[in-house]
C-alpha cells in the first residue's frame, strides 16, 4: 500500500474538495482538510514518518503538527464536519482502489461491522 506518493494523495484531495489546502492559513475549512490529508497519508503510507508527511506540504511544518491534526482535529471532523468526513471516505476508497489496481488485487467484499476488507 506504500507505493502511493504524497503528491497523488494531495492531488486527489484537492480534486475532491476544490480547495488548495497547501497554504499558510487557519481559515476554515483549511485545517480540517489538512487533518484529513494527514490521516490519509498515515493510513495509506504506513511506512512514512510523521516528519516526511509534514515535509510534504509547501510550508514544511513539523511532526507535531501531523500528530495534532490526526489526534485532535480529525476527530472533530468526524463528529461535526460530516461533509468533509464524507470526502475523506471517498478519497480513501478511491486511492485504495487505485493502489489495488496497480497490484491487481480485487476487493471482493467489505465487512463494515468488523472493519475488514475481504480480498
Amino acid at each position: 500500500m506504500d507505493n502511493l506518493t504524497f503528491t497523488e494523495i494531495k492531488q486527489e484531495l484537492i480534486n475532491k474538495t476544490g480547495v488548495d489546502f497547501d497554504i499558510v492559513s487557519r481559515q476554515r475549512p483549511l485545517p480540517y482538510i489538512r487533518a484529513v490529508y494527514f490521516k490519509l497519508c498515515r493510513e495509506l503510507k504506513p511506512l512514512a514518518s510523521l516528519q516526511n508527511i509534514a515535509n510534504s506540504l509547501k510550508y514544511n511544518k513539523n511532526h507535531a503538527t501531523v500528530i495534532h491534526g490526526i489526534n485532535k482535529v480529525f476527530p472533530e471532523v468526524m463528529q461535526y464536519e460530516r461533509d468533509i468526513f464524507q470526502i475523506y471516505n471517498e478519497v480513501y476508497c478511491d486511492l485504495l482502489q487505485k493502489n489495488k489496481s496497480k497490484k491487481n488485487i480485487v476487493i471482493s467484499d467489505v465487512d463494515l461491522k468488523n472493519n475488514i476488507l475481504v480480498f
